[in-house]
Parts: C-alpha cells; sequence; structure tokens
C-alpha cells in the first residue's frame, strides 16, 4: 500500500531511528521495565503455587484438575497489571515520539485505500466457509470455558468485571471475533493504536475498578 500516509509513516520511522530516543522516552523505558518486571515475578509467583497446589484426579480420558488459586498472590498480579497498563497510556499520550507515531498511524488506517481494505476484508468474512471457522474457534472458546467449574467467590475474581487482567483478556477476545465474525476491525485497531476499549464491550462488562481520571490529560508516570 504506497500511499501519501503510508510514506510519511515509513520517513518518521526512518527519521527516528537515526534520531534515537529523547532523554524523556529513555526515563519512561526505565520505569516501564521495572515495572514490567515486577508484573512478570507478581505472575511468576502466582503460577508457582498454583502448580504447587494442584491436584488431579481420575485417569484418562476423563482427569479431573483441582486448582487453587492464592486470592492474595491474584490480586497482587492484576494490582501491578493495572500499573502497567497505566503507564502504557501515559507513553502512548505523553511520550512525544510515540504521540506522533500514533498520529502517523491513524492518518494511515483512516486513509482511502486503507478503507477500501477494511470493505473488502468485512465481505471476506460474510463467506459462508469463512463462517462456519469462526463458528468452529467460537466453539472452542465455549467448550474451554465450558470446562472450568468454580465457587461464586471464585467466578468474581475471575469476572473481567472485577479483574483488569481479565478485562484485557475478553476484549482480546471481543475484538478479535468482531474483526474475524462481522468483519470488523475498528475495535482491534482502537485498542491497538489508542489504547480504546470498544464502548459497547465496556457497557457489557460495567468494571468495577477506576478508569484514570481525566484520560488521557492528567496521566502521570509511577
Amino acid at each position: 500500500m504506497h500511499t501519501p500516509e503510508f510514506v510519511a509513516l515509513a520517513k518518521f520511522i526512518e527519521a527516528m531511528k537515526k534520531k534515537g530516543p529523547s532523554d524523556h522516552m529513555l526515563k519512561v523505558k526505565e520505569v516501564y521495565t521495572a515495572q514490567l518486571h515486577k508484573v512478570e515475578m507478581a505472575h511468576r509467583k502466582l503460577q508457582m503455587s498454583t502448580q504447587r497446589n494442584m491436584k488431579v484426579t481420575g485417569s484418562e480420558p476423563n482427569e479431573t484438575a483441582h486448582v487453587n488459586v492464592n486470592n492474595e498472590e491474584w490480586i497482587a498480579f492484576n494490582k501491578e497489571y493495572y500499573k502497567l497498563r497505566s503507564m502504557e497510556y501515559y507513553i502512548q499520550y505523553k511520550v512525544a515520539e510515540v504521540v506522533a507515531l500514533r498520529k502517523h498511524v491513524r492518518a494511515v488506517v483512516d486513509s482511502d485505500a486503507f478503507e477500501a481494505i477494511e470493505d473488502h476484508w468485512e465481505q471476506v468474512t460474510q463467506q459462508k466457509q469463512h463462517q462456519v471457522v469462526v463458528a468452529h474457534q467460537a466453539n472452542m472458546v465455549k467448550a474451554a470455558v465450558g470446562t472450568l467449574h468454580m465457587t461464586e467467590e471464585d467466578k468474581k475474581w475471575m469476572s473481567p468485571k472485577y479483574s483488569p487482567v481479565m478485562f484485557d483478556v475478553w476484549h482480546a477476545v471481543y475484538a478479535y471475533f468482531m474483526a474475524v465474525g462481522k468483519g470488523d476491525l475498528e475495535p482491534m485497531l482502537d485498542w491497538m493504536i489508542d489504547g480504546e476499549y470498544d464502548d459497547d464491550y465496556v457497557k457489557a462488562v460495567k468494571p468495577k475498578f477506576e478508569a484514570p481520571k481525566n484520560y488521557p490529560h492528567d496521566l502521570y508516570l509511577f
């Protein structure tokens, strides 16, 4: 796709590579990397304790895994992840290089050429055989979820309404099926470029954890 918008994006990236990262970018990278390590450590701790507390009963092909997830460790993992996501919003809206990059990428997506690609993709997704494949994928996800049996308290902690981690997991699933099932790429593109969640998804989930206040104007780096 050799459009003026795409050429401008390519030239911007090349110029940014030659110039190198700004002092602001380097500082943000340092703080973000430290927080990423905290998330990884919290996740590793959760994984280890979960594996230690897992028991398998029965015999193949009817084995049942009994998993006891440590609630305190799960909450700690979610808190560290939420801080990381807040940092990513800061980077998207407060770091000059990233703001400029997003502007160029958005220009590509909003171009007539890209809209033609989107229209073609939507037509492809409505073909009968494509819909058969999507239906199989959706049934696999439903079947996987159907194998899980949890207490009502555990369901709460695993719900996207209360867990930032699960909120993002299910939003990714939602954006994927909107793209491949309905041919609507907007939820996926808005999330990837601007970090925006689809309004219909947010209204359906009604998350109980707070969104960044006065977003994106008053974002700050932890």
